[in-house]
């Protein structure tokens, strides 16, 4: 009887041992696709990171710091207000090089005007 008991508990320990065996390599073969695929995105990561640190310094060396940015922009801000007063100056002086024709021909006729007047004035 002893010996049936021990064979049944002998057969159900090969049982469970052989489920825990067979569940251990499933376990052990999931671990090993998850390191896997940890190795591979720890790669991803590292290319990333090492393609975001060449952007910076292209970055860095390709734009100017706030400070000089802000101070050029100062600078071409002062420069064009210069060139639009310099530009309004010279609107000015283009009106007037358009009207001399007309003013010109204004001045004339009143000269004539006063010569006729003044010749029929002066001779009477």
């Amino acid at each position: 009887m002893w010996t049936i008991v021990a064979s049944i508990i002998g057969a159900a320990i090969v049982v469970v041992g052989s489920l825990i065996a067979v569940n251990l390599r499933s376990i052990k073969h999931c671990v090993k696709g998850v390191d896997n695929r940890v190795t591979k995105a720890e790669g991803k990561v590292e290319s990333v990171q090492s393609n975001f640190a060449a952007c910076k310094v292209d970055c860095e060396r390709t734009f100017v710091p706030k400070e000089a940015f802000l101070r050029e922009t100062g600078f071409q801000r002062r420069s064009l207000d210069n060139l639009t007063a310099g530009m309004n100056r010279l609107e000015g002086k283009m009106t007037v090089v358009e009207q001399l024709p007309q003013i010109s021909g204004n001045i004339a006729r009143e000269i004539v005007k006063e010569i006729k007047n003044g010749g029929l004035n002066g001779g009477t």
